[in-house]
């Protein structure tokens, strides 16, 4: 309850407290005037302040509105008439000259109370005109006291900036500025105060922290704030956000900078030509409008000197010569100019040269590049040369050889190019043309199995100089798919200073039906023209192989001991003729019968010797045995007539240290004795 009473009082209390400090100017010069009457009452009337009772007014003109000075001049005016009265001269000419005085100040109060309220009335709304600009702009506005502390900021550098209002204000802006950019803030200090001649701007680049700690590029213009005297009161600071602007300009300076370098460093010349038009829209020249030092070099010119030239003042030629014609081309069809082995008489050389030029056009211009290539193009013209009378001499030496199996290469290590001699490409069925001078053509061509083998060998004749010669066999890929065998003889014809070969020359004979020959009598060595089987040396020479592999490996194997039981009597009751269809029937039969990795051999006119890989035991191995017996048993058709042949099979495994002299005895003895058993069966020998 108490506090509500307070309450209720102390809000009669505020408003009377503002009103008091609303209107405390009025209040103390009506107390003035007032004062004065009182005065002028309590003096003798000897002494009359009737002519300053328009003092009041008169100050009020700095102070209060319009409206409050007409009322104070209507005080004045209500109190000189009372005063008046209260002396008695209310009719005198003093006082009536006091009156009408009193009247003329306070109407022309009144009267200047109204210009200054609207002249300031004018300035606020200009003031608030400005602010909202200043408020509502995306540049940063700041007002700083003649010390340079921030009094007011923009809203705007929240947004721009990222940081708070608070923080600015009551701070110097040069602490905000990077270090290396402060001089220019005072500089622009100095050229607002004292500002130059037809000059009302004062712009400079500077950089301002952010929030975040990073710098930000930005235009900053000041302006200062002079009294009446021409002193500065104060600073008017503009900064606009430049940062990507001039972050686009760093980088396109650095992209010029590095284009730059990038074309002088060039080792071929470089001029960039700007097109030169007649009245009538025609290219008649070009002029030189940028120059790398490898192009003034060539042209024997200084860049200033070359720079601003024309092209044809430099180099006549240009025109009789056809390639003046080709960069007009390329202006007015935008393609690239491209010109190999261009041969043009040069102006400065007095001489035929040859170039490699390209062009393209840039804008009004021609982007252009050349190399002198007339030592390359001279050296190709001597290496076709030297290379037509090498394949003469090569096609000579074959024909003298008197054989079109021989042929001559020579290889080029460094650049991966050969020469074959026109034998070499007859060889694989090729004509010329048909096969590059690549030496990867060559290795693509080669068997698969034969790489492995020529790298080795290569190899050592490659890195030991004291072996340049080489000798290798290996297969090549003909035309039509087949493969031809090649005895390759050839010899390192130079190293480099680290040992490596540099060239080789050799030459190739085709082998092919050599190696057939020999494959034909190794296969006929091996087998038994009858049957087709191997024959005895050949499986000897195979138990031996598996003997030494089984022992390493711990695995056992089985052989079977064969023989056709009464073939004497097939031979004399139906012929020979008939016997050798018996036996190669037997021997097709068992070759069906048994596995891919199992062999078979006739080792005598009707044995035949069965190697079993891989048996595990005797049993397994009876088990394939009783098959083969059965299927030689059943009948054989010949031309004879029809004959039922049978086989008697003694089986063994190979034990441990045994010879095979011993393990064929042993299986021997097993048929033996299936002999005389009766024969057509199958016994183990354990």
């Amino acid at each position: 309850m108490k506090e509500s009473i307070m309450a209720g009082w102390c809000r009669p209390l505020k408003i009377l407290r503002w009103k008091i400090y609303r209107y405390r100017y009025l209040l103390c010069l009506l107390t003035s005037q007032v004062a004065i009457l009182g005065l002028d009452f309590y003096l003798s009337a000897a002494i009359s302040l009737q002519p300053y009772y328009w003092v009041p007014v008169v100050l009020s003109i700095l102070f209060v509105s319009p409206r409050q000075v007409f009322l104070l001049s209507a005080l004045a005016f209500a109190f000189t008439v009372l005063a008046g009265f209260y002396w008695g001269y209310f009719l005198s000419a003093d006082y009536l000259s006091v009156v009408l005085s009193t009247i003329v100040v306070s109407t022309i109060s009144v009267l200047i109370s109204i210009r200054i309220q609207r002249s300031i009335k004018v300035q606020k709304n200009l003031e608030e005109r400005y602010r909202l600009l200043a408020e509502n702009a995306s540049d940063i506005v700041i007002f700083a006291q003649p010390d340079h502390c921030i009094r007011w900021v923009s809203p705007s550098l929240q947004s721009v900036l990222d940081g708070g209002l608070e923080d600015w204000i009551g701070s110097r802006v040069a602490s905000f500025i990077h270090s290396q950019d402060r001089f220019i803030l005072e500089t622009l200090y100095a050229k607002a105060i004292f500002p130059e001649e037809n000059t009302t701007k004062h712009e400079q680049s500077i950089r301002i922290r952010h929030k975040n700690g990073d710098y930000r590029w930005f235009s900053i213009r000041v302006a200062a704030v002079k009294d009446e005297a021409g002193q500065p009161i104060g600073f008017v600071k503009g900064f606009r956000d430049i940062h990507d602007q001039v972050r686009s300009q760093q980088a396109l300076r650095e992209e010029r900078a590095q284009l730059r370098a990038v074309m002088d460093s060039l080792i071929d010349p470089h001029v960039l030509l700007t097109a030169i038009w007649d009245d009538k829209g025609n290219i008649v020249d070009f002029r030189y409008t940028d120059a790398n030092p490898a192009a003034c070099l060539y042209n024997q010119m200084t860049r200033e000197q070359l720079i601003g030239k024309t092209l044809l003042e430099i180099l006549p030629a240009h025109k009789a010569s056809g390639l003046l014609d080709h960069y007009i081309q390329t202006m007015q069809s935008f393609e690239p100019l491209i010109l190999n082995d261009y041969a043009y008489p040069h102006d400065i050389y007095n001489e035929e040269r040859r170039f490699d030029i390209r062009a393209v056009r840039v804008d009004n211009a021609l982007s252009y590049t050349w190399r002198d290539v007339t030592d390359r193009y001279q050296a190709a013209q001597q290496l076709a040369e030297s290379k037509e009378r090498y394949q003469q001499l090569a096609q000579r030496w074959e024909f003298a050889m008197g054989a079109g199996d021989i042929a001559i290469y020579e290889a080029d290590l460094r650049t991966q190019t050969a020469f074959y001699s026109p034998g070499l490409l007859k060889q694989l069925g090729y004509q010329e043309g048909d096969w590059s001078d690549r030496l990867d053509e060559w290795w693509q061509r080669l068997h698969p199995e034969d790489i492995l083998l020529i790298e080795q060998n290569l190899k050592v004749n490659f890195t030991d100089q004291s072996q340049p010669n080489y000798t290798t066999e290996y297969r090549i890929q003909h035309r039509d798919g087949s493969y031809r065998w090649i005895l390759d003889r050839g010899k390192v014809m130079s190293y480099d200073d680290e040992g490596r070969p540099l060239s080789v020359m050799g030459v190739n004979v085709d082998i092919t039906s050599q190696k057939y020959t020999e494959q034909e009598l190794s296969r006929q060595a091996k087998t038994d023209e009858l049957t087709g089987l191997i024959n005895r040396r050949e499986a000897i020479a195979r138990i031996q192989a598996l003997c030494a592999l089984d022992r390493r490996h711990g695995k056992e194997f089985a052989v079977l001991f064969c023989d056709l039981d009464c073939f004497k009597d097939v031979n004399d009751h139906f012929g020979h003729l008939a016997g050798d269809t018996v036996l190669q029937v037997v021997a097709r039969r068992i070759k069906l019968a048994i596995r891919s990795n199992d062999f078979a051999a006739r080792i005598g006119g009707d044995e035949f010797l069965v190697v079993l890989q891989g048996v595990h035991s005797l049993k397994n191995a009876v088990v394939i045995a009783e098959k083969l017996r059965y299927v030689v048993a059943q009948p054989i058709s010949t031309d004879a007539g029809c004959v039922a042949q049978t086989m008697t099979i003694g089986v063994t495994l190979i034990q441990p240290a045994e010879t095979i002299d011993t393990l064929i005895a042993r299986a021997d003895a097993a048929m033996y004795q299936g002999k005389q058993s009766g024969r057509d069966r199958v016994i183990p020998f354990a």
